[in-house]
């Protein structure tokens, strides 16, 4: 019998490209089943730790943004209880689940999944020493890229042609992960037709 799979599509927001010296702000995580449809999601703002420095390129663009930087800081918790929160909350899923999904496996996806994962993978690691995830991501934008034969640079959202539920991406993490993981399924049905 062959496991299932079950992709978690991520978005973080950040104050800065560096994981560790700049703070994660928030992180949504959408999950889904094989066959694109969301079964749960996890959603958290936080505290920046007191040795995280803003980057001052990355908050010249949140004052362009200032409505989405905002809603970042609501509600913020320390990033030790979000990141075991999130290990519970991936737990209990699991375990709520029934026996067919024993032993299923869950894959990351982002766009671009290098980002927003190695600050994920920081936070897991620093916060609560493991990650679920072990190092494995699968990035959309590298399928658009091989899907529409272009460029890497040249494989943007805008360009794309698979048809997607509406989303606008907003800069709340939560959103824009499912934005992502709607592109993510789009591609993967066209690839099995």
């Amino acid at each position: 019998m062959s496991k299932l799979n079950y992709y978690l599509s991520i978005d973080i927001e950040a104050d800065g490209p560096i994981p560790g010296y700049n703070a994660m702000l928030s992180f949504g995580t959408v999950l889904y089943n094989e066959a694109g449809e969301e079964l749960d999601y996890f959603y958290a703002h936080l505290e920046c730790p007191p040795t995280s420095v803003p980057d001052r390129n990355t908050m010249s663009w949140w004052k362009d943004n200032q409505v989405a930087y905002n809603k970042t800081r609501e509600n913020t918790r320390p990033p030790v209880k979000v990141m075991y929160g999130f290990l519970d909350w991936l737990n209990d899923w699991q375990k709520d689940s029934d026996d067919a999904h024993e032993g299923a496996t869950i894959t990351v996806v982002g766009y671009p999944v290098t980002y927003d994962f190695m600050f994920l993978y920081w936070y897991l690691m620093r916060y609560t020493g493991k990650c679920p995830f072990s190092f494995s991501g699968m990035d959309i934008k590298t399928m658009i890229a091989i899907k529409l034969n272009v460029p890497y640079k040249m494989a943007t959202k805008n360009k794309v042609p698979w048809k997607t539920p509406t989303f606008k991406h907003t800069h709340c993490a939560l959103d824009d992960a499912r934005e992502q993981g709607a592109l993510f399924f789009a591609i993967l049905k066209d690839d099995r037709k």
